[in-house]
């Protein structure tokens, strides 16, 4: 059976991982928009918008959510948009700021 005691010890352990990895202070919304963006595979490193909207994470947040979750995240320095394509972005690490790879 569950615990109040194990939610949070799990809650403490997001926390911990959240600071370490330099999300904490983002937004659910802009959290499940970087994570999301994580989640996908790609061979360069772009995410199509099409692919966040249909993803188990972002599917129930209203488009203005998202793209407003999607532009303080580029704002903020962990995304960028492709410029070659108007609706890619290219994630980034937070912490080093280098481009992810699959």
């Amino acid at each position: 059976m569950l615990k109040c005691s194990d939610i949070l010890s799990i809650r403490a352990i997001f926390g911990y991982i959240e600071d370490r990895f330099g999300i904490r202070n983002l937004s659910e919304s802009e959290k499940c928009v970087f994570l999301e963006d994580h989640d996908q595979k790609t061979n360069t490193s772009q995410v199509v918008t099409k692919d966040i909207l249909s993803h188990v994470l972002t599917k129930e947040m209203s488009r203005p959510t998202l793209f407003r979750a999607i532009k303080v995240l580029i704002k903020n320095g962990f995304l960028e948009h492709f410029k070659e394509k108007n609706r890619q972005i290219r994630c980034y690490n937070p912490r080093t700021k280098h481009r992810r790879y699959s």
